[in-house]
């Protein structure tokens, strides 16, 4: 106990733990006076009392063992916690500034996903220096990225966690995901940032509009800390080397355009077989068939054709990385990863857009988000393996898993909102919304997807029950993932193993192998 609250005292000055208590009293008083209303307010004083809990978040991380990464984390991610949860809290559910203003869940939004990168980036820092090793500032952004979307992704299955099982114990959920047209109807927050073209569309609409402005602020935060690193700089820099850097041959020789493109297509037969290009163009001519057949057939102003064509563009991708230059760290993606590309999206497309498989099967959509979880943490593996390829660094196996499952989560919640703004757009052009992230119960009534996994309990819940059934599908495919790669990482070890060594464990081995390479 003595060395706990030496550790304390180390780590925190005393104005800082004071003005943690004065949060933290204010939302006793909030959990208190909520208690006295009655059972109208029953949920309420639950919320308060999670979120004080968390005000102590520092405090419980500095009782772990040295070993842990959490003992190394700074008291400044406490006090931005505690200030968070206070204004998300106390002003929002107490004072009720949800309801009563329009600014102000929005703004919140977009100054969470940009603290939420500074949290990570700290974090990514701490489990660094646990390890005591050396790595480079992509690296950190990378790990920092990735954590944002992993826990945007936890807290929105968090909030519509608790409000569905309060919904079952009660028969009328709860409002932690304001997803509640009635209850936003007549307030300063019914509108939003966007109005929703139709009253069924709020539920979604509010959910989407938190995650679109949560990663808004992220590329924002990420921008900061890429401008100014200062875990890499100044006084707060790294007791370990962070900035060796690779000797890079100066090019003698300016390449023509006719030795670019000779080299190039040199490069495309080194790295890839005959048999595999001829299953990408069989699959691609599919796709090509697909997309004339709509343009001739398809209905006067479907977006499937443009659908298609994005779709086509994909299965170049690895093509495209290609031609990239050899700094880029898409140049040291496997071909493989293009296949299960090409594959994928072409099954995808075949079975939901020519069989109609999202309503007439009722798993089929559920099972692709299940998959895309799995798949997308190992492209987020290989995506983070080719970074360290390029940098020649060295990095311990929990940040490298932390960052694949991270880019999972970053893809599915970008093609979340990729739906979501293609049925917006095409709402505020015509007046009614696109079902391209299948929201519409008129539409899926009397059909197989009218059932969802989960019961929504009340009808009005339903398109943000899709939504959020994807993400958790999403979120349990990913991390099963993790814990197979965290079994059996295949590119440290066996005939997959990395041309360098990933599992040196301090920073001068690090430094001589940045230097042999």
């Amino acid at each position: 106990m003595k060395e706990y609250i030496r550790r304390l005292r180390d780590g925190c000055p005393k104005g800082v733990f004071a003005l943690w208590w004065v949060f933290r009293l204010l939302l006793i008083y909030a959990f208190v006076s909520s208690l006295l209303h009655g059972p109208s307010a029953a949920i309420l004083p639950v919320q308060l009392g999670l979120s004080l809990v968390l005000t102590f978040a520092w405090e419980i991380c500095m009782a772990f063992p040295s070993k842990s990464f959490l003992s190394f984390l700074p008291s400044g991610l406490q006090t931005i916690l505690t200030i968070a949860v206070f204004a998300s809290v106390f002003c929002g559910k107490f004072m009720n500034w949800f309801y009563d203003t329009s600014w102000f869940e929005p703004l919140l939004q977009f100054l969470l996903g940009a603290v939420s990168i500074f949290f990570g980036y700290e974090i990514s820092w701490a489990i660094m220096k646990k390890e005591k090793r050396s790595t480079t500032k992509a690296m950190a952004f990378y790990v920092a990225f990735g954590l944002f979307f992993v826990s945007l992704n936890l807290c929105e299955l968090f909030e519509f966690s608790f409000d569905q099982i309060v919904g079952i114990i009660t028969g009328q959920p709860s409002d932690l995901q304001h997803w509640s047209f009635a209850l936003a109807e007549g307030t300063a927050s019914q509108t939003r940032l966007l109005p929703p073209i139709d009253d069924s569309r709020y539920p979604i609409m509010a959910t989407m509009l938190d995650i679109i402005l949560s990663t808004v602020g992220a590329f924002t935060g990420l921008l900061i800390v890429n401008i100014f690193p200062y875990r890499h700089k100044g006084r707060f820099r790294y007791k370990v080397d962070f900035e060796v850097a690779v000797a890079v041959p100066l090019e003698k020789h300016k390449a023509t355009v006719k030795e670019v493109i000779k080299a190039y297509i040199q490069r495309l037969r080194d790295n890839c077989s005959a048999g595999t290009y001829i299953l990408w163009w069989l699959i691609r001519l599919g796709m090509v068939f697909l997309f004339i057949e709509e343009l001739i057939n398809g209905e006067e102003g479907s977006t499937a054709p443009v659908e298609l064509l994005m779709n086509l563009a994909c299965m170049f991708i690895w093509e495209i990385s290609m031609a990239m230059p050899q700094k880029n760290v898409f140049r040291f993606i496997h071909p493989v990863l293009q296949t299960i590309i090409t594959v994928c999206v072409f099954i995808t497309v075949l079975a939901g857009h020519v069989f109609n498989f999202y309503y007439e099967v009722r798993l089929w959509d559920s099972i692709l988000h299940f998959l895309s979880g799995i798949v997308g943490s190992y492209f987020g593996y290989e995506i983070t393996c080719a970074l360290f390829k390029l940098e020649k660094k060295t990095a311990s196996l929990t940040q490298i898993l932390i960052a694949s499952v991270g880019f999972c989560f970053m893809c599915t919640t970008l093609w979340e909102i990729f739906e979501f703004s293609c049925d917006q757009i095409v709402g505020m052009m015509s007046g009614t919304p696109n079902d391209v992230q299948h929201w519409s119960f008129e539409l899926a009534k009397g059909t197989a997807k009218e059932i969802t996994i989960i019961d929504p309990i009340v009808h009005e819940r339903w398109p943000l029950m899709d939504t959020m059934i994807d993400i958790v599908l999403n979120t349990t495919g990913s991390f099963l993932a993790f814990i197979g790669l965290k079994i059996y990482p295949y590119r440290h070890k066996g005939r997959f193993a990395s041309d360098f060594d990933f599992d040196k464990k301090t920073s001068n081995e690090s430094v001589k192998t940045a230097k042999t390479l």
